[in-house]
């Protein structure tokens, strides 16, 4: 279990958007992150790559 208090939020370009990497892989450049979004913010419209859009 995380103590989501004490996560090390990083800031990013966007205001009211935080991160937290909780996984990255140097090699294929994959990565677990968590996001926080203030009230009211959105994170922008976006893709996503690899693994995710693998179907069975």
């Amino acid at each position: 279990m995380f103590d989501f208090s004490s996560i090390e939020w990083r800031t990013t370009r966007y205001e009211g958007i935080f991160l937290h990497v909780l996984r990255r892989d140097e090699q294929t450049g994959d990565s677990t992150v968590l996001i926080r979004m203030e009230p009211g913010c959105g994170y922008p419209a976006h893709t996503h790559n690899g693994i995710e859009l693998k179907k069975n």
